[in-house]
């Protein structure tokens, strides 16, 4: 594993297995995930692209350990310099590393808790990982509150709101905020833009660029949405029943299909 990489999976693989009968005794398994390769480094884009159903989320909730993999590796190289299998940690040893690792999930409507205020919505993770970030305080999670929703364009007032008086864009921003509470060095985001008017789509886009050049997050986009790829991908990964069939940098791949490396070189 090179310097420069901090994420290296390999042949990632997750089947589900199939029941039936009135026992419900094994009778197959489902090839959500098979064989998936691929790596990124420090404040890079990689986008996975393909059609719903393709196995885009679950390669994801696999890789930040939602579900268990079935067979593969995901070597992880930590703030401290220590390399990791995220697959293969023990739950009490990968809790610190949930801090490193989050996710931005698709629905800004449902993803937001709709009885707490903004304030305990960003609040949470600080909580949590308060310790580790050297948040101890109440005020000093306040005052961490205020700057992540100023970086995110919302004003300070908004943390005493609830999810419901926002519109979807701004929403999104405070799902943003969330994410980013805990420094992350990788961010999942699932579909980031896709519930959102194409007007709010380009701010959001812009948003999460300008993010990622300030603190040098590394992006894993999961979309079918080629546009947004473009816009904001430095590799494309293209997904197909379960397997990654090409890997190019993001303009070759519009320019050049069929011209990017095969999935064991990813």
């Amino acid at each position: 594993m090179s310097p420069e990489i901090f994420l290296d999976v390999r042949n990632l693989t997750k089947h589900f297995p199939v029941r039936s009968g009135p026992f419900q005794r094994p009778s197959g398994k489902v090839q959500a995930v098979t064989d998936v390769s691929f790596h990124l480094s420090q404040g890079e884009s990689l986008s996975l692209v393909g059609e719903s159903g393709c196995g885009k989320t679950t390669l994801a909730r696999t890789l930040l350990r939602g579900y268990e993999a079935t067979a593969g590796s995901a070597w992880f190289r930590t703030e401290e310099g220590e390399v990791v299998d995220l697959l293969t940690l023990r739950r009490r040893r990968l809790k610190p590393l949930r801090r490193q690792l989050q996710m931005d999930f698709q629905d800004p409507y449902s993803s937001l808790n709709p009885r707490m205020t903004v304030q305990r919505i960003i609040d949470e993770p600080l909580r949590i990982h308060g310790e580790a970030l050297g948040i101890t305080t109440r005020e000093d999670r306040r005052d961490r509150v205020r700057q992540l929703l100023l970086q995110v364009g919302l004003r300070p007032e908004a943390a005493r709101r609830y999810p419901h008086a926002f519109s979807g864009g701004e929403r999104q921003r405070i799902g943003i905020a969330r994410t980013l509470a805990s420094r992350p060095r990788l961010v999942v985001a699932d579909e980031p833009v896709s519930a959102l008017d194409v007007s709010v789509q380009a701010q959001i886009l812009n948003l999460m660029l300008a993010l990622q050049e300030r603190f040098r997050i590394g992006y894993l986009l999961l979309t079918h949405n080629l546009m947004v790829v473009r816009h904001v991908s430095d590799r494309i990964a293209v997904m197909y029943l379960g397997r990654i069939m090409e890997t190019a940098p993001a303009e070759t791949l519009f320019t050049s299909p069929g011209s990017g490396t095969d999935p064991g070189s990813a």
